[in-house]
This record gives structure tokens, C-alpha cells and sequence, in this order.
């Protein structure tokens, strides 16, 4: 479900990362070899990479010995270069209670091609002056139009949306695929979008449905002065997975977050339909009836309450899982997971909790 919560606009997004150390096109070759190999998986569709190298640029290569042997560093040599071109703030300029920046830049219209670029001259140690072009190649190019990072890295994210199957089926088949990939020293590769957010949100439900189980225990301990009674309700909602796996299979729904939402409601219900039963068992027994009587008279005077509390959650439930209302398709994985489980479990409570008590 991607509403809980969205880490991503795709399905599937694919990051490739570096350190800042790496130049972006060579980043961005190692996306492109990636994207090349998605594109024989027909169920992705949209398939790109974050950034395009289409901004026209000039680069500049120093000679680095040929600039020691001059007496001038490669360091001056780019804090000239970005001075002259794209300017630095040198002081303020106080006026009143306001300062202003004073920027120092060439004058723009001394820099109009790769010439005046090459021509831009630098004082050397001696105090000779020379050009650009003496200690440094210009090169024309196209770089990306913009640089992303993540954790202070460089990225690049490979993008697609998935259609057919599930998100988190397709991200398995691609991690099957793409597990014997060697990236060259330096570089990671992560998923993200709406697979890691499934992954994040599949384990966050998951730690509150043990906790769910864990207060549902302690509060039934309390009240049935026991450990082993409330032990036996607990153990027989995990058996209601056959249920619901069954539920999700016959109706071709995937497992999501709110299937597991629908397991945390289900937990709920199931454990209040067996303290009903479990208490009227023991109210007989207290009345001195022995234990086969007493739970053959509980089994039938509960399951009238029992059977139609279910009943009307069934029907509560089905018009969300028929996705009869706007906006209703998010809640039928939820819907059909308490629907299978609700069935299977009017089974369990007269046959599993009679069984073992």
C-alpha cells in the first residue's frame, strides 16, 4: 500500500551510488548498463534513469606536472577559475543595518567562448603570468543537469514502475538477477521506492502485531488467573493463516500492509470469540459439571453470539472487499484477510480450544 508510507514516485527504484570521488558519467554508465538489463522484463514499464548528460559544459584538465614546473597549483588554479567565472563573495558591505555581499566576477562579457576561457591568465610563483591553456586542455562536453546525493554520496537511480504482478514479486525477481552483478570498487547498490517501503512497513506491522499478541496475553493471564488458557487463544490465530492464505490465493491479492492490518484486527476478534467460550466452560465447571459436559453446552449456547458477531463482520466487511466505493481498493487486502480468517476461525474456536483444554 503505497499510502502508509511513500519513500519514492516508482515502484521500483534502483540506486547506484558512489563516492563523491567518482565522476557522474561513469556513474551513470553503470545505471545505464543496469537499465539495459531491466529491459527484458516486460512487467516493468517506464524504465529510466534519474538524471540525462545533455547539459552543454567546458571541463578543464590541468597538466598537473606541468603546472608544478610553472610554480602554480592545480588548488589556485580552480579558485581562480571560480572566482573569474562564477564569483566570490570577498567582504560585506555594511549600510546602516543592513550588509551587503560584494562578489568579485569577471565581467561576463569578456567570457564568451572557449577561447576568452583559455586565454584567462594566472600568476605563477615568479610572478610570470600565463594562460589557461598553457597548463590545462578545455574541453567541450555535456554533464548531468543536476547531481543528487544521499548520505553525502553521489546517486543515480534507475526507475520503473511494475505492472502485472506485485511489486514485491518483481523486486525479488530482479534481486535474483541482478545478485551476481559486479560493480566496480566503490559503488552500492540499494533498493528504494515502493519496494523498500514495503519492506519498512511489512516489519514495523509485524513488530506491532507481536506486540498486539504479547498485551492480549497478559491482559487474558490477568483475567483467567492462568498461563496455559489464554496460551491456547493465542496459539490458535496463527493457525488462522490457513485461512487466510487461502482468502488472499482464490482472490489473487498479494500480501501488502494492510493485509497485515487486517491480521492485527483479526487478532481481536479471534481472542474475544475464545474468551467467550472460555469463560461460560468455566462458569460450568464452577457450577460442578465435568469437563465434557460442560464444554458440549458452552459450544452450543455460544455459537449463536459467536456465529452472528462473524456473520455481521463478514458483511460489514464485503462491500470493501468487492471494492463496491471510491477509494475502497486500498482496504480490500485488509478486508479479505479478516473475511478468510473470521471463517476458518469459527471452525477453530469449537474444535481447537474444546480440544485442548
Amino acid at each position: 500500500m503505497k499510502e502508509i508510507r511513500r519513500t519514492g514516485k516508482f515502484d521500483l527504484e534502483l540506486e547506484i551510488t558512489a563516492s563523491r570521488s567518482k565522476s557522474i558519467p561513469t556513474i551513470f554508465g553503470q545505471a545505464n548498463t543496469i537499465k539495459e538489463q531491466l529491459k527484458a522484463y516486460s512487467y516493468l514499464q517506464g524504465l529510466d534513469v534519474s538524471i540525462q548528460l545533455t547539459k552543454p559544459e567546458f571541463q578543464v584538465k590541468i597538466d598537473r606536472r606541468k603546472a608544478f614546473d610553472l610554480g602554480i597549483s592545480p588548488q589556485e588554479i580552480a579558485t581562480t577559475l571560480k572566482t573569474m567565472v562564477g564569483g566570490t563573495v570577498a567582504t560585506k558591505y555594511k549600510d546602516g543595518a543592513y550588509y551587503y555581499p560584494v562578489r568579485v566576477v569577471m565581467n561576463e562579457k569578456e567570457i564568451r567562448s572557449k577561447a576568452d576561457l583559455q586565454n584567462i591568465y594566472f600568476e605563477t610563483s615568479k610572478g610570470a603570468k600565463i594562460p589557461l591553456i598553457t597548463v590545462a586542455d578545455v574541453v567541450k562536453t555535456v554533464g548531468p543537469v543536476q547531481i543528487d546525493r544521499k548520505n553525502q554520496d553521489r546517486v543515480i537511480t534507475v526507475t520503473a514502475n511494475v505492472a502485472g504482478i506485485t511489486v514485491g514479486e518483481a523486486t525479488n525477481r530482479i534481486k535474483q538477477q541482478l545478485k551476481n552483478i559486479e560493480l566496480p570498487a566503490g559503488y552500492r547498490m540499494h533498493y528504494g521506492g515502493s519496494s523498500q517501503m514495503l519492506a519498512d512497513n511489512m516489519q514495523q506491522m509485524l513488530i506491532i502485531l507481536l506486540f498486539a499478541l504479547f498485551l492480549g496475553y497478559a491482559v487474558m493471564v490477568l483475567y483467567f488467573e492462568s498461563f496455559l488458557k489464554p496460551l491456547i487463544i493465542i496459539i490458535r490465530i496463527p493457525l488462522s493463516l490457513a485461512g487466510i492464505s487461502y482468502a488472499l490465493y482464490i482472490t489473487g491479492t498479494p500480501v501488502c500492509v494492510t493485509a497485515l492490518i487486517g491480521i492485527i484486527m483479526l487478532t481481536g476478534m479471534e481472542i474475544n470469540n475464545g474468551v467467550l467460550l472460555l469463560t461460560f466452560i468455566d462458569e460450568l465447571r464452577a457450577q460442578g459439571k465435568e469437563i465434557t459436559e460442560a464444554i458440549k453446552e458452552a459450544a452450543i449456547v455460544r455459537l449463536r453470539p459467536i456465529f452472528i458477531t462473524d456473520i455481521n463482520s463478514l458483511f460489514g466487511l464485503l462491500p470493501l472487499a468487492l471494492v463496491l466505493g471510491d477509494g475502497t481498493e486500498m482496504l480490500k487486502p485488509m478486508s479479505i484477510v479478516v473475511i478468510g480468517g473470521l471463517l476458518f476461525g469459527l471452525l477453530l474456536v469449537f474444535i481447537f480450544i474444546p480440544v485442548f483444554i
